[in-house]
């Protein structure tokens, strides 16, 4: 009987691992074709390796980027081909602002500064919040957002922008990742920014073996998924507390006076499952001008895969704006 149970046991163990190997590798091919799917031992496999490395980024596009010696990278003037997965997008710039619809007003104007969120990343220049914003308010939208940019060089990059003079309004969008740069941010030579960029828009294809100890690690991931599938049902990861995010943030804000006139809303887009449990809400009580908000952006408006804002996320996320910006 004991040989009989462990003949079993290895058997079970064996087509396990089969059975993990053909899901690997299904998971695999279906992403590098571009197609990503919601079954979910197969899309927990996708996200491991989408995020792992096969994910196409940005700024290491050497046509989407030039280099800046004051903010390492801007976006390059022109048209800027981006696809992943799920989307597949042209991006356009003019003077480092993503490109909507001219709009002729003399009413004030509004200047949109954040990461890729705001830029519009997964989306096409009319498909952004700050396109459909402008066609909701009839006011001109200036989308600053470049991706990867902490508060400091989104304000740094709308300080250049020539916009103070003509908006009464900027929108700071945040997320977690901006506290490394909020708080460490500082000039470094022009040899070691020209070093840094390089690195950023280096895209040389790697060799087999290069490749083989993400694949590896993304095969024993594929195992382990229904293990972790388990696991989550009573480990619940929790929120991301914004105290320690604060002062960085208001300190990067304080250091521009020109914004002292203006009506600046921040608000937050983390991802899916990166909520802060205690983002402030309504005026900010050191600085009169400036507004926190949370905008209840859920789980449907995230790409499943890339995490970033779908069209229709982009849509609620102007509603909402609209809202807030037309309140007294």
């Amino acid at each position: 009987m004991p040989a009989r149970a462990a003949a079993r046991i290895l058997i079970g163990i064996v087509l396990y691992l089969c059975f993990g190997t053909v899901m690997f590798f299904a998971a695999f091919a279906l992403l590098r074709g571009g197609i990503a799917t919601d079954l979910p031992w197969l899309h927990a496999i996708q996200v491991n390796l989408y995020h792992g490395g096969i994910r196409n980024i940005w700024q290491n596009q050497p046509g989407c980027v030039a280099f800046d010696e004051q903010l390492l990278y801007r976006p390059k003037d022109g048209a800027c081909v981006f696809k992943n997965a799920e989307f597949d997008t042209v991006l356009n710039f003019s003077r480092n602002m993503r490109v909507s619809k001219p709009l002729a007003s003399s009413r004030a104007g509004i200047a949109v500064v954040g990461d890729s969120f705001a830029m519009g990343w997964g989306v096409n220049d009319n498909e952004t919040f700050s396109a459909l914003l402008q066609e909701r308010l009839g006011r001109p939208v200036h989308n600053l957002a470049v991706s990867s940019y902490g508060t400091v060089r989104e304000l740094i990059a709308l300080e250049r922008s020539g916009l103070l003079a003509t908006i009464d309004t900027v929108v700071i969008q945040y997320s977690e990742n901006d506290i490394d740069e909020n708080l460490n941010f500082k000039p470094s030579s022009d040899a070691e920014k020209r070093e840094k960029f390089g690195q950023v828009t280096s895209r040389g294809k790697t060799s087999l073996s290069e490749q083989l100890p993400f694949l590896y690690a993304g095969y024993r991931y594929a195992l382990k998924v229904p293990f972790g599938g388990i696991k989550s049902l009573w480990k619940v990861k929790p929120p991301l507390d914004f105290a320690s995010h604060y002062r960085p943030l208001m300190a990067a804000i304080r250091q521009h006076e020109s914004l002292k006139d203006k009506r600046v809303i921040v608000f937050c887009i983390n991802g899916q499952d990166k909520g802060f449990k205690n983002f402030p809400s309504g005026p900010d009580a050191e600085l009169a001008y400036v507004r926190f908000v949370d905008l209840g952006i859920g789980l449907e408006n995230h790409f499943p895969l890339d995490d970033h804002l779908t069209p229709r996320g982009h849509r609620f996320v102007a509603d909402r704006l609209a809202e807030i910006i037309t309140s007294p």
